[in-house]
């Protein structure tokens, strides 16, 4: 029922509070050559988990720059494959 942009509303300047992102530490390091957040989240990189504020059902990480690591090999339809690891 959310008519925001992101979970915790329309303002991209509390992004760093909510989301490992694109900000200015990363892009003092990086430079990407895109618009970096005008904050700073803390990490160049990837962040530990929970290092952000959750969303109102209290679930961490659900936006930032890391959405999903896994050990499965991709497959377009689920056959099973997916709740392996790969050795590939």
């Amino acid at each position: 029922g959310m008519t925001s942009a992101r979970y915790w509303g329309d303002d991209p300047s509390q992004a760093c509070q909510y989301a490992n992102v694109y900000d200015q530490s990363s892009k003092r390091i990086n430079n990407f050559g895109w618009e970096a957040h005008a904050c700073d989240d803390g990490w160049v990189h990837t962040a530990p988990v929970g290092s952000f504020q959750p969303n109102a059902w209290k679930l961490y990480d659900m936006l930032g720059n890391v959405g999903e690591w896994t050990c499965s090999a991709y497959a377009k339809d689920y056959d099973g494959a997916e709740q392996r690891c790969s050795n590939k």
